[in-house]
């Protein structure tokens, strides 16, 4: 590309730039900006309209704002900051009185209450009280010298208090009848299939797998292809796939169902002739439309190619333009040139002939 060419493109570019976003002043106030402006090629800072603001400041009614809260978090009653203050949250010792023990010791827990020693209504809360009361006066060693019975469950061998995990060693987790698979050890059931008859996995479902459920009942939980297709969050009933034999899968499910076809072709009823006609109009069906697809994709491969080449080759008309039109320009400086010496040349010539005179 030559010199010439080079500066028209540069100029080009600039004034498109220089003019994209802001506002040049035009007639005599361009006159005025070209005589006093310290660079008058240099952009005004006047922006174009369509670059403000859309909508501008201050239109919206503030009145229509409505200010986003959280409930109870933006709720005062009853809801001090010190609650609320996470920064403080720190852990706190818990500790427990002897007045305490005793009173676990001699009516139980909430969770684990008496029944044979604590008594019913008003009566209950006074026992509690009198329990507290002779606890903080004689202490755990007073009751378990008269009640001897009550440290067989919290003490250890001996009367002994119970000694530290380290010591004693961890205690064998073992699962109850309710929460086992009958004593055998089974693999995890990952994939499900739900009432809507959609196959999904533990990955897909919420919450990353099925929601707790009891032994009797069967698993629910909104099936996640329903959810993509038809927004629809009911929730369905799921049944345990493990494998395709029949006792790797809920009872429910029929065995046909991992039987491809599910069931013998080589009869001539009529089902059986009409399965078949069935699975071959598919397999020919699925053919065609694989062969479809892969002619399809060849066209749209050779149709990017072509797109590309034709990008490549405007581009390079473009460019081919630029240096066209760089020329033009030069030719009609040298142009005006030549017509200013074709006015001149007879006087030229003239003052040429006397030199030529002189010279003799």
């Amino acid at each position: 590309m030559s010199w010439a060419a080079k500066k028209a493109k540069s100029a080009a570019l600039s004034a498109q730039r220089f003019e994209k976003y802001t506002v040049q002043p035009t007639g005599i106030w361009g006159r005025i900006n070209k005589l006093l402006a310290v660079d008058p090629k240099r952009s005004t800072g006047v922006p174009l309209n369509p670059q403000f603001r859309n909508p501008p400041p201050g239109s919206n009614d503030p009145l229509a704002y409505d200010d986003p809260v959280t409930v109870p978090a933006a709720d005062i009653a009853d809801n001090p900051y010190w609650k609320r203050d996470t920064r403080r949250s720190y852990p706190r010792l818990s500790s427990v009185s002897q007045a305490d023990v005793v009173a676990l010791l001699t009516v139980g827990s909430k969770a684990a209450p008496r029944d044979d020693v604590l008594q019913l209504g008003d009566s209950g809360k006074k026992q509690l009280v009198e329990v507290k009361e002779k606890g903080k006066d004689g202490g755990i060693a007073v009751l378990l010298a008269k009640e001897t019975a009550l440290g067989k469950g919290v003490l250890g061998e001996g009367g002994l208090p119970p000694r530290p995990p380290t010591t004693l060693g961890a205690k064998p987790y073992k699962l109850t009848q309710e929460q086992s698979y009958d004593g055998e050890e089974r693999v995890v059931t990952r994939l499900w299939l739900a009432s809507c008859g959609h196959l999904t996995c533990n990955d897909h479902l919420e919450g990353g797998g099925v929601p707790f459920h009891s032994q009797s009942e069967k698993p629910s939980a909104p099936c996640p292809v329903c959810v993509r297709d038809k927004c629809d969050k009911t929730s369905r009933l799921l049944f345990g796939i493990v494998g395709d034999q029949e006792d790797k899968h809920d009872k429910d499910i029929p065995q046909e169902y991992f039987r491809i076809p599910p069931f013998d072709l080589s009869g001539d009823g009529n089902s059986a002739s009409a399965i078949r006609f069935q699975y071959l109009s598919l397999i020919r069906f699925g053919g065609s439309m694989a062969k479809r697809y892969n002619q399809a994709k060849r066209a749209a491969s050779a149709a990017e190619s072509h797109a590309s080449n034709l990008a490549k080759a405007l581009e390079q008309t473009r460019m081919e333009a630029v240096q066209l039109k760089a020329q033009v320009d030069h030719l009609k400086i040298t142009e005006k040139k030549y017509a200013k010496y074709k006015e001149r040349e007879p006087e030229i010539r003239h003052y040429l002939g006397n030199w030529a005179a002189l010279a003799r």
